[in-house]
C-alpha cells in the first residue's frame, strides 16, 4: 500500500494515541504532522514545501488536513476516528479544566457542572464539534477566534458527504479493532501498540449523568449524534466483513498491549 495516509483529528477522539501509532508505523521524518498549539503556521510551513518533498511524505496528520489536499498531487487514504458524542464532551470538559494551555481554561477551570460547560460553549458557538471539523467549518481556528456561525443542518450535510469518502471511518470505543483493521488492510510492517495519551481521569461518567444533563447534552450534540450513528454503521460494515481469525487477532493483540504499553 503506496498511498500516503491522511489522518484527520478530530480532538477528543483518541487521536493523541492514534498519532504515537502513525509515527512508530511511518517514522517523524515521513510525516508531517499540523500542531494544534500553532495550525495557522503549520498550514503555511507545508505549502511552503516543495511538490517533491510533499511527495515523500507517507502521512500527513493533526487537526485540519482538509485545508492541506488541494496541494497533493496523488490518491491518498483518509482515516478519521468518530467518538461517541456524550462520552466526547464529558471528556472535553474535564479536559479543558486542567489543561493550562488551552485558551478556554480560566474560563472553565472553577466549572462545576456540565451544563455550566454547555451553555459557555453554546454562547461561542461550538456545538457539534464533530459535525464542524467533517464539514471542514474551522475557518475560526487559524486566527484563533470563535465560530462565526453555529453548526446547522447545511453543516451536517456537508460532514455527511465527507464522511461518505472517508476510506477509514473508525471508532474511539473501538480502538483496537479500528487499528487492526488498518494494520490489515494497509499492511502496517509494526505492530500497533499503543500508550493510550492524554488520558481524561477524575470524570463523570455518563451513567452518573441526570436527566436534564442528559438532555441538554442530547440537544448541544444533536448533530453530532447522527453523525456517530452512521459512522457507526459504517464501522459496523467493516467489522462484520472479517472473519473470526481477525476477532481473535483482536483480543490477542488488547491482552498484549495492556502488558507493553506498562513500558511504552
Amino acid at each position: 500500500m503506496n498511498k500516503k495516509i491522511i489522518f484527520n483529528h478530530i480532538p477528543k477522539t483518541a487521536g493523541s494515541t492514534f498519532l504515537s501509532i502513525l509515527e512508530n508505523e511511518y517514522g517523524k521524518t515521513q510525516m508531517f504532522h499540523v500542531n494544534s498549539m500553532n495550525p495557522h503556521k503549520s498550514i503555511e510551513d507545508f505549502f511552503k514545501l516543495t511538490n517533491i518533498e510533499v511527495d515523500n511524505l507517507k502521512c500527513i496528520a493533526g487537526h485540519l488536513t482538509d485545508k492541506l489536499i488541494d496541494k497533493l498531487n496523488e490518491d491518498f487514504i483518509e482515516v478519521v476516528f468518530l467518538r461517541e458524542p456524550k462520552e466526547a464532551l464529558i471528556s472535553e470538559f474535564y479536559y479543558i479544566k486542567r489543561a493550562s494551555w488551552n485558551k478556554h481554561h480560566e474560563n472553565v477551570k472553577k466549572m462545576n457542572s456540565i451544563i455550566e460547560y454547555i451553555n459557555y460553549r453554546k454562547e461561542l458557538n461550538m456545538e457539534n464539534q464533530q459535525t464542524r471539523y467533517l464539514a471542514n467549518e474551522t475557518e475560526h481556528l487559524l486566527k484563533s477566534l470563535t465560530p462565526e456561525k453555529k453548526v446547522d443542518a447545511d453543516s451536517y450535510n456537508k460532514a455527511l458527504d465527507k464522511l461518505k469518502k472517508i476510506d477509514y471511518v473508525l471508532l474511539t470505543e473501538n480502538f483496537d479493532e479500528s487499528i487492526l483493521l488498518l494494520h490489515n488492510q494497509l499492511n502496517w510492517k509494526k505492530k500497533p501498540y499503543y500508550k493510550i495519551a492524554n488520558k481524561t481521569n477524575n470524570r463523570l461518567s455518563i451513567s452518573e449523568l441526570n436527566n436534564r444533563e442528559l438532555e441538554e447534552i442530547l440537544e448541544f450534540n444533536k448533530f453530532d449524534i447522527k453523525l456517530y450513528e452512521f459512522a457507526k454503521e459504517i464501522f459496523i460494515d467493516n467489522l462484520f466483513s472479517q472473519n473470526n481469525k481477525f476477532r481473535l487477532k483482536v483480543k490477542r493483540f488488547s491482552l498484549i498491549n495492556k502488558t507493553i504499553s506498562k513500558f511504552l
